[in-house]
């Protein structure tokens, strides 16, 4: 073997590690980023009756609600881990009992524990 396959080699590696890389990234990269594309977007009136942090590795926000607070039914959203201003205005409206209105969207795919169990994020709380 000389030095010039030797070096023939060592690029031949370099660019299938360069390829596998990409293809490994584009693959997995949506698994815990998500697909950020709207599907779907609405406002929900009600009661916020639980706020809560849910996951070990991958933590998101969890926001259960009512539409009246005798009612048994609960519906079931997220909140964006990345805006701790709505975390906090959701859970002093748990506190505060107010009937609110919430403004969500839903995406195409979420990241991972980014919306654990819903199929809708809160971005917006009105009073």
């Amino acid at each position: 073997m000389d030095i010039e396959d030797f070096w023939t080699g060592v690029i031949s590696a370099g660019i299938i590690a360069v390829v596998l890389f990409v293809v490994l990234s584009l693959v997995t990269g949506p698994l815990f980023t998500g697909i950020h594309i709207k599907s779907g977007e609405g406002q929900y009136v009600g009661y916020v009756t639980a706020v809560e942090k849910s996951g070990v590795w991958f933590q998101g926000w969890e926001v259960y609600l009512k539409t009246d607070l005798a009612s048994s039914n609960e519906d079931h959203a997220c909140i964006d881990r990345n805006n701790p201003e709505l975390i906090e205005k959701l859970k002093q409206a748990q506190v505060d009992k107010k009937n609110m209105t919430l403004e969500y969207e839903s995406m195409m795919m979420y990241g991972l524990g980014e919306c654990p169990g819903s199929s809708w994020m809160i971005k917006n709380v009105r009073e």
